[in-house]
């Protein structure tokens, strides 16, 4: 009896090792076959993404190119072809030309978030008129004028282009090389301009404005530059009539001062700062409940005069231009440029 017990406790543990050994065989099959169940997955993921959509349409030298896009990183170019090419990733788009000339070549053109084409789905009212996708890029005439906005969120990088106006609710926006006229808005983002000439608006409800290097086409082209609650920085710009300001934050100005100009500076609390050329030329009129500093050879006038603020005036060199500037309590400053 004792050797039979002796054989089944055998036989038993043999069994068990047998039975671990075929879990075990089994668990690392179903874990490979998990694997293998993913990589398939990945794979038929991978060869399901869409192409990007890319379509082209003849224009004109000086086409109308308007758009809109729900959400985004949003480049625009211009070149030598007379021709509108649009691409997007992940995304649709189409042609709308609200425009021809008498060569048939478009001269207004919409771009869309669906193909004009395709046929309207049943029960669908509106197609969506937005473009949306994660990269969405735009090629144009140099002579173009691009209108675009975006109602939601969207960067935009547009240059090389006659005229452009845009209205954006939550992204950056940088134009470089506009070559007559620029409106820029943007809610919740920074705007920048860079060698851009014409008439020109820069504004930004809560982030920053820079103008650099900035210029005018005709004298009576005007430069008008403000933020709610950004700073505001201008530099090597050419304009002779200037507006700018931000309530809550600073004013920066780098360069020189044309003759006849005439520059409008104004914060609430912001300081404004002035880096001057000692060959300058103006008549300045600051009111402050501040301070106004200067290290510039001229000397200020406190007017005594009754009213809001403390009023300096002065006149440095000939007084050719007139440089007005006020903050309700922030430091009005006028610097010597650096010397290089």
């Amino acid at each position: 009896m004792k050797v039979y017990l002796n054989k089944i406790v055998l036989l038993l543990a043999l069994a068990g090792a047998v039975n671990l050994a075929i879990l075990a065989q089994a668990k690392a099959k179903t874990v490979c076959l998990e694997e293998t169940a993913k990589q398939a997955s990945f794979v038929k993921v991978e060869a399901e993404a869409d192409p990007p959509v890319e379509k082209a349409i003849a224009s004109d030298t000086r086409p109308t190119v308007r758009f809109c896009v729900a959400e985004g990183s949003v480049s625009v170019r211009g070149w030598r072809r007379n021709e509108v090419r649009a691409l997007v990733e992940d995304g649709k788009l189409g042609f709308k030309v609200l425009k021809r000339n008498a060569d048939k070549a478009a001269t207004w053109v919409e771009i869309v978030g669906y193909d004009p084409k395709e046929p309207v789905k049943p029960g669908q009212y509106r197609r969506n008129e937005c473009l949306s996708g994660s990269n969405i890029e735009v090629e144009v005439p140099f002579g173009s004028f691009v209108d675009v906005k975006s109602p939601s969120d969207a960067d935009f990088k547009i240059e090389s282009v006659a005229k452009t106006r845009v209205v954006n609710v939550n992204g950056d926006i940088l134009i470089r090389d506009v070559r007559e006229e620029a409106e820029i808005s943007s809610f919740g983002g920074s705007v920048v301009a860079e060698d851009s000439s014409g008439k020109i608006r820069l504004k930004s409800t809560s982030g920053n404005v820079f103008g650099i290097r900035l210029k005018p086409l005709n004298d009576s082209d005007s430069l008008n530059v403000r933020s709610n609650s950004g700073n505001v920085t201008l530099q090597d710009v050419g304009h002779a009539i200037i507006e700018g300001g931000s309530q809550s934050r600073n004013l920066n100005y780098f360069g020189s001062i044309v003759s006849g100009g005439v520059y409008n500076f104004s914060t609430l609390n912001g300081a404004i700062t002035l880096f001057l050329p000692l060959k300058s030329s103006f008549q300045l009129s600051a009111t402050t409940n501040s301070t106004v500093k200067t290290n510039l050879p001229f000397k200020l006038t406190l007017d005594s005069r009754p009213g809001r603020g403390k009023r300096f005036s002065g006149v440095y060199g000939g007084g050719d231009a007139t440089i007005n500037l006020v903050s309700d309590i922030g430091a009005l400053r006028l610097q010597k440029q650096p010397v290089n």
